[in-house]
């Protein structure tokens, strides 16, 4: 079974739209299709939802309650103007369709500066 990645930018959806995102719907989708994929909305991936809404803040919330988002794969995401586009997936979404890298695995940790200046890390890949 796959980790349950927090999603790195819940709070900055408001910010990256430059838009009032009140009211307005992420959904999540499998890299490179269309393919919907749940949203956990904690980090066992017991509760999962097939969409979220953001609130003024851009912090995205599940039947009034803000939340904390988790995938557990690489993803692509739509943020849409209303909860009747996104049920239907059109092409009516507001946001950029961004394809998102969830790093699961190859997690290192080092103790000092130089124990990370000593790291090989490859083309791509991100501290």
């Amino acid at each position: 079974m796959a980790e349950w990645i927090k999603i790195p930018f819940d709070d900055q959806w408001a910010n990256d739209l430059d838009v009032n995102a009140s009211g307005y719907v992420i959904k999540c989708y499998q890299a490179g299709t269309t393919t919907p994929i749940p949203i956990a909305i904690d980090s066992s991936g017991a509760t999962t939802v097939a969409t979220a809404t953001l609130n003024a803040n851009g912090v995205a919330e599940v039947s009034g309650n803000e939340v904390t988002l988790y995938i557990d794969q690489d993803f692509k995401y739509a943020i849409y103007e209303n909860s009747e586009d996104a049920a239907n997936d059109t092409n009516a979404f507001y946001g950029p369709i961004d394809n998102v890298k969830v790093i699961t695995s190859d997690v290192r940790e080092v103790g000092t500066v130089a124990d990370l200046e000593l790291l090989s890390l490859d083309s791509g890949q991100t501290i």
